[in-house]
Formats: structure tokens, sequence, C-alpha cells
């Protein structure tokens, strides 16, 4: 014959490996439940908060580590101070370049957000005129 015994038994075998998808189901439902909660690092909510963009002058920051800033404070051109708090990775706004923009006198622009009574860095970027 064309399909021996051998084969016929291979496919009872793979047929009882391959449960069907309605067994599947809660297994995905689980697996999608751990991906969300697993993916909360540094992610912070933000419910009906516009954004602030100012301009200005680093004029003190505080360091995590190496790479990262825990604070860091700002001076408008018409002399306001503005503290934030940044509780995330900057980017190429490590310690040393902020330093770097406090010697030479470059002006950044900061986006933030007000939460809890206090100002949080969204983004920093080297100022440009528009």
């Amino acid at each position: 014959m064309f399909a021996g015994s051998g084969s016929v038994k291979n496919i009872y075998m793979y047929r009882r490996m391959c449960k069907p998808f309605s067994y599947n189901v809660p297994l995905m439902w689980i697996l999608l439940l751990i991906g969300n909660l697993s993916c909360g690092g540094e992610r912070m909510d933000i419910i009906d908060v516009s954004l602030v963009e100012v301009s200005g002058l680093v004029t003190e920051f505080k360091a995590r580590s190496l790479t990262e800033i825990d604070s860091l404070s700002l001076e408008t051109m018409e002399g306001q101070i503005y503290n934030f708090k940044v509780g995330k990775n900057l980017g190429k706004f490590t310690p040393s370049h902020i330093r770097q923009h406090m010697v030479h006198g470059d002006l950044v622009e900061i986006s933030y957000f007000r939460r809890d009574g206090e100002n949080w860095l969204r983004s920093v970027q080297d100022f440009t005129l528009r």
C-alpha cells in the first residue's frame, strides 16, 4: 500500500502533539498578561497632562550615574528657575553632555509635564531658532 502502518502512527502522534486552538487560548491570554505586566519598567502614566516647552541655560544637575541624570535646573532668559525630575535615560544628554552645555552657555529646550506638584522632564534637545 501507499501508506504503511508506520506513517499512520506518525500522523496520530502529530495530531496528539498539536492541540486544537481552543486549548491554546487560555495560555495565550496568560502570556499576554505577563508580557503587559513585565513591560512596565520606567513607564510613567500621563493622563490628561499637556506638555510644556521652555528653553534656557542649565544651571545645575544631579547625576544618578555616569550616563543618567536624576534632576536638572534650568534658568530661562526671563530669569525664571525651573527644577525638573528626570526619571529616565535622556540618550545623548549624559551628565558630561549637560556639563558641556553649562560650560559653553549653550541653550537647551525642554518639554515637561506636571505631576503631583512636580515638573517631570519628558525630553531635552539642543535649542534651535525656528
